[in-house]
């Protein structure tokens, strides 16, 4: 499962932020600095999960989750401290937070804040990068790794997060074991008040955003809480007299799979509907293992069919395969965004 770590500087409403997005009541004002962090289970929104199990009618549905951890920052420290930083480095992806309201406390400063914590996660990469290749060439090991890590500390020298640097699939492997921060999928939540954001300030923070490979959205945090608390009646209402089609926390797990490269796929029976998250690239035959390792080690061929293609079929399956629209892949297909998936295997 994937783990989103959400931090932030003291007062820019983290807390509130981490509630709002998982519906918890996580103490605010400073007192999650008694705790090292506060966990959350989201399940993702999938309009596609929710019209399959109309259709098929299963025991249960189950959808896809990710897991959120409102990490604490001690009230003494202005920025990550060696412990913070250890919390980040288990995780799959960032959000850093970022006050968005002025209250008058005089520290109402959102694009340094920005920059300050990009910041802290190159001088946290930079100390590990120096520290391993000093190691590295004393022991003369690993020519390819060395030169690996020349190019991720010359990024880094530069004043750049290794998220803009341009490593293969293999590189990307060598390096993986030194959980480096900057090239974690990162994304900037400005938490605004009701009455919004300076548009000129958006604008320069976006432009930072942009030039650091960062994603960025606004969520007022203070409103998305209150609405995550309501009932789904309550919250359909709402919405619909705002004029909104989607509440801000859908919209920031939507952005959160894109920031993550993420997809899902489906499968479909009596017992259970399912959503299933995976890397986008991933084959077939490691999707199976998603579900079992002895689906994976049988793998035999994969019946896929497009979830377009189901609902044009009017939802009927053997319209599907009466239309040829059921496909059997092998072990290196590459599954695709709403694919409805039965995996034939033999153990």
């Amino acid at each position: 499962m994937m783990k989103v770590a959400i931090v932030g500087l003291k007062g820019s409403g983290k807390t509130t932020i981490f509630n709002s997005l998982t519906g918890l009541a996580a103490k605010t004002g400073g007192y999650s600095s008694q705790q090292d962090i506060n966990l959350g289970l989201i399940k993702v929104p999938d309009e596609r999960l929710e019209v399959l199990s109309r259709v098929f009618e299963p025991k249960k549905t189950t959808p896809a989750e990710i897991t959120f951890a409102d990490i604490a920052m001690p009230a003494e420290e202005e920025k990550f401290s060696a412990k913070v930083l250890e919390k980040l480095k288990v995780m799959d992806a960032l959000v850093l937070v970022i006050k968005g309201f002025d209250d008058g406390k005089g520290d109402f400063h959102p694009l340094e804040d920005v920059a300050g914590l990009e910041s802290e996660l190159l001088f946290s990469d930079f100390a590990i990068v120096d520290k391993s290749l000093a190691s590295l060439r004393k022991e003369r090991r690993d020519q390819k790794l060395i030169q690996t890590m020349d190019k991720v500390h010359a990024c880094l020298d530069a004043e750049k997060p290794l998220r803009l640097l341009d490593l293969d699939e293999a590189e990307r492997k060598q390096i993986a074991g030194f959980a480096f921060l900057s090239i974690k999928p990162t994304m900037v939540v400005i938490n605004i008040s009701e009455s919004g954001f300076a548009p000129d300030l958006y604008a320069s923070i976006q432009e930072y955003c942009q030039a650091h490979g960062l994603r960025l959205m606004q969520i007022a945090g203070s409103l998305e809480e209150e609405i995550s608390h309501l009932s789904p009646t309550e919250q359909a209402d709402f919405l619909r007299e705002m004029g909104l089609s989607e509440s801000a926390r859908d919209k920031f797990i939507r952005e959160s799979y894109a920031m993550m490269n993420l997809i899902s796929f489906l499968t479909v029976g009596k017992d259970e509907v399912r959503s299933w998250t995976i890397p986008r690239g991933t084959t077939a035959v490691k999707a199976a293992g998603k579900i079992h390792s002895d689906i994976e080690r049988g793998f035999i061929r994969a019946e896929v069919v497009s979830y377009e293609d189901f609902i044009n079929c009017h939802s009927n399956m053997a319209e599907v395969k009466k239309k040829g629209l059921m496909r059997l892949e092998g072990k290196d297909y590459v599954v695709k965004d709403g694919d409805i998936i039965n995996f034939r295997f033999n153990i």
